[in-house]
């Protein structure tokens, strides 16, 4: 092959990555948002509704605990259809289920449609990371999977952020219309991407997808990986959900030093990025594994914090680890389903958000006795997943 058209390939793939790396990380942050956005909302839709925090927080549950079995279904599903009709149908159909939870006219109406968006914003995530498979070369795989995955984490934030000014200005209902209205926009954009192909499935009938994908199940290294990543949003939403309380119970802070507080976190995220290269580097069990260490020593940082600063410092060495620790489990599971990557990125986004459920739950929980018994506790669960994947995990370098 002449210079010129190694040159033209290289521009080729280049221009690839920078279009798909954009438009799927701008909607991982603004799909994902739709996760935290509720943490702030919690205790604004038990006043507006009267009913108990602990019936409101159900608003957060139902869309987690939906969006985990909808990634079974969508990401299974993206292993006979083609990836990226399933990105924008998804699309659209949440422009639609966003609008309607803006509508709500109880607090039951509300856990129910939130329920139904997580079902369709599932449509998303896993199909996303092995849409990336198809249409990018594989030197820029790792590195757009990060890009996708900080975009996850950098929802955690933004949408507390998002739903918090909202809330202040145009009320919670905008919040949800705002994010319906860009849905449609993104959904379009999304269409003029590369189609891709999936490979060796395409004659498959569902029922040999889903069954494929069951016998996943039998992997026993896959297995501990989707196990060990219930603690990666579990600990990120229970966090955050007991923040308010501790920075309250410490230092009688307010909403501005919670929003100043989550900002911080930001940097930390952006920094995860580089996951990317040291997945290439030394391979993703031990990004994965070190990353989690970290997570799980800024977890015990913060709760000994003993000032606002040190605080802010403790949750960003948290943050960090775990938006590190995305991209690396994320490749794990990758390799380690090999040939049915869609499904086991699916079954993983399902454990994965399952755990998100979880955190709000369990914060719920533990909070009586006190936010840093919840930092305690999800510290110690960080730090078991990190010993699992490094005592029961064995990865052949990519």
């Amino acid at each position: 092959m002449s210079q010129a058209l190694v040159q033209q390939e290289q521009a080729n793939e280049r221009a690839a990555f920078l279009k798909v790396v954009t438009i799927l990380g701008l909607s991982s942050v603004l799909i994902l948002s739709l996760m935290y956005i509720t943490i702030p909302l919690v205790p604004i839709w038990a006043d507006h509704y009267k009913v108990a925090q602990s019936v409101a927080v159900w608003t957060g549950s139902a869309f987690g605990f939906a969006y985990a079995l909808g990634n079974i279904f969508w990401g299974t599903l993206s292993d006979r259809f083609q990836r990226i009709k399933i990105l924008y149908t998804g699309l659209f159909l949440l422009t639609g289920a966003t609008i309607l939870v803006g509508l709500s006219p109880s607090i039951g109406a509300l856990i129910a449609l939130r329920g139904l968006q997580g079902l369709i914003a599932a449509s998303f995530p896993a199909v996303a990371i092995a849409y990336v498979g198809d249409v990018l070369a594989p030197h820029y795989r790792a590195l757009a999977i990060s890009f996708i995955s900080c975009g996850f984490l950098l929802a955690g934030i933004l949408g507390q952020v998002y739903a918090t000014a909202l809330q202040a200005s145009l009320g919670w209902r905008s919040a949800f219309w705002i994010l319906a209205a860009v849905y449609f926009i993104i959904a379009l954009f999304m269409m003029k991407l590369p189609k891709g192909a999936v490979q060796g499935t395409t004659k498959a009938s569902l029922f040999q997808v889903y069954a494929q994908m069951l016998r996943l199940f039998s992997n026993g290294r896959l297995l501990i990986a989707w196990l060990a990543a219930v603690s990666i949003l579990l600990s990120f939403v229970g966090m955050y959900s007991a923040l308010s309380s501790f920075v309250t119970e410490q230092f009688h802070g307010d909403s501005s030093t919670l929003t100043w507080i989550r900002v911080a976190g930001i940097p930390s995220i952006l920094l995860s990025i580089g996951a990317g290269s040291l997945i290439k580097r030394i391979g993703p069990k031990k990004v994965t594994v070190y990353s989690l260490l970290l997570a799980g020593i800024g977890l015990i940082l913060e709760a000994f914090s003993g000032s606002l600063p040190m605080l802010v410092v403790a949750s960003a060495v948290f943050v960090l680890g775990i938006a590190s620790a995305v991209p690396g489990i994320i490749v794990m599971v990758g390799q380690l389903g090999s040939q049915a990557r869609g499904s086991a990125t699916a079954v993983y986004a399902f454990f994965v958000f399952v755990g998100a459920s979880m955190g709000p739950i369990l914060a719920t929980q533990l909070i009586g006795y006190g936010a840093k018994t919840v930092f305690l506790v999800l510290g110690g669960i960080v730090f078991l997943a990190a010993v699992v994947i490094s005592i029961a995990i064995r990865l052949e370098r990519a």
